[in-house]
């Protein structure tokens, strides 16, 4: 059996130039090659992958991106199948990062067919793990787990049962939790405020959200977001309007604002994907690729301002949007034709990384794979200033 194993890499941030360079230093190997590799992630002063070839102190299983705390600690979750039938279960594992490596994984849950976890952390080490049991019918199970810092988790809370897709978690650095998860049609959310509990379920106030990406965040103000793409797709293969919106929950709001469109597609086009990503006293920036890639940001009211274009049209745009969109803070990243990994720092213009695809940011640096003829390879590059 082939097994899909987490590699790390450290980043190395290279100084300035004092003379006229370009933005960003030349991509530099981090890795390689491998047969294939998957889940990219970056952060904490780390880059990791899934692969096949190799791992360095880190647990095997299929996994999210970790959750970085201060002093270069992490938490990431596993999602482990046991048993060999269609609805086998599966355990739901947690590992920690101290003094350099992860630690053996620690089982949370063990329960049949659970879906893509969401892991969120704050700086401090609390954390919030929300799942779903994926049971085929109406009887999928939303649920979450807490963990204060420095403490085990606690029992899992069940959130909500019905007909879902798909899940995100977000917590603030005060502690505030969000939840939000597609209702197949509808997105649904509960909140709570740090020292409470949830408050019920609340339905946001939006177009048709079928087959959401979901991206959450909680700003240290107590203020929730929740952003998606969401597009209808049938069994036959035919497709509805798709679109780009978000919606907030102001601090101290009972309930979140009806939601901002940020942009529709007609059904004759594919929706690309989204990202979100806080920036600071409070504030949020989505970006998303459509035949370009866009952004916007809030203004002092909480709302988001109009959507400027980070890139030009691709000469596919009909057919295909660029590439997958990453955000930190207000850095922007995605693939366009090439294929050719772009950023934008400030709404700047379009800045080349390198060659490759299915870049992440974190913060001056970019991580993306490249295909070789020996196989694949994860490079990265800083940008100075």
């Amino acid at each position: 059996m082939r097994r899909v194993l987490l590699a790390l890499a450290v980043l190395v941030v290279l100084p300035a130039s004092t003379e006229a360079a370009p933005p960003w230093s030349a991509p530099r190997d981090v890795s390689g090659p491998f047969t294939f590799v998957d889940g990219l992630w970056a952060g904490g002063g780390l880059i990791g992958w899934r692969s096949e070839d190799g791992e360095a102190g880190a647990p095997a299983g299929r996994s999210g991106d970790p959750v970085f705390f201060r002093d270069g600690r992490a938490a990431v979750v596993i999602v482990r199948p046991v048993g060999s039938n269609r609805d086998r279960e599966s355990e739901l594992r947690v590992a920690f990062r101290s003094g350099g490596r992860f630690g053996p994984s620690k089982r949370m849950v063990k329960h049949p067919r659970i879906a893509p976890p969401s892991l969120a952390g704050n700086a401090r080490g609390d954390l919030a793990l929300a799942w779903f049991e994926d049971l085929g019918t109406a009887n999928d199970r939303v649920y979450v787990a807490l963990r204060r810092a420095g403490h085990a988790f606690g029992k899992p809370i069940r959130l909500a049962t019905g007909r879902v897709r798909s899940v995100s978690a977000a917590i603030g650095s005060r502690g505030d939790v969000l939840v939000a998860w597609d209702a197949r049609g509808k997105l649904r959310t509960r909140f709570r405020r740090h020292g409470h509990g949830f408050g019920r379920a609340e339905t946001l106030r939006s177009d048709p959200t079928f087959f959401a990406q979901l991206r959450t965040a909680v700003a240290s103000s107590g203020r929730a977001y929740v952003a998606w793409a969401a597009q209808f797709l049938s069994e036959g293969g035919s497709r509805g309007a798709g679109f780009y919106e978000v919606a907030v929950r102001p601090a101290g709001a009972a309930r979140f604002r009806r939601a901002q469109r940020l942009e529709r597609v007609g059904a004759d086009r594919t929706v690309g994907s989204l990202d979100l990503a806080l920036t600071g006293r409070g504030n949020a920036l989505v970006a998303w690729a459509s035949e370009r890639v866009r952004a916007a940001e809030t203004g002092a009211d909480a709302r988001f301002r109009a959507a400027r274009d980070l890139s030009a049209l691709a000469p596919d745009e009909d057919l295909t949007p660029p590439g997958a969109v990453d955000v930190a803070g207000r850095l922007v990243t995605w693939t366009a034709v090439g294929p050719l990994v772009q950023a934008s720092l400030d709404f700047g213009p379009p800045e080349d990384v390198g060659p490759g695809a299915m870049s992440r940011a974190a913060g001056p640096t970019v991580a993306w794979q490249l295909r070789r003829p020996d196989g694949v390879h994860v490079q990265e590059a800083t940008r100075a200033g």
